[in-house]
């Protein structure tokens, strides 16, 4: 079952669905402001290739950044954000 997290700035008109906020993100030039968490490595990829496929086509420059993770890498990303000091 699928759950959506988010913060004070999240705005119920934004699409619900991974691929539509993507998509939502890439016609607002916004992608690097959305984090999206997904249930395996597989679909991470897949979702990574086809944002940078769109973002391609519809700005005609490479992708600033995608964060799309599992749940381990997303826990890895904050692990590293939050702690910049230490080492893992």
């Amino acid at each position: 079952m699928a759950q959506i997290v988010y913060n004070s700035e999240f705005k119920f008109n934004y699409p619900t669905i991974a691929k539509d906020l993507i998509n939502f993100a890439i016609e607002s030039d916004c992608l690097d402001s959305i984090i999206i968490i997904v249930p395996t490595g597989k679909l991470e990829r897949k979702l990574k290739q086809d944002a940078v496929r769109l973002y391609y086509e519809k700005h005609q420059k490479p992708i600033p950044s995608i964060n799309a993770f599992t749940l381990n890498g997303f826990v890895e990303y904050s692990y590293d954000f939050i702690f910049e000091d230490r080492k893992r």
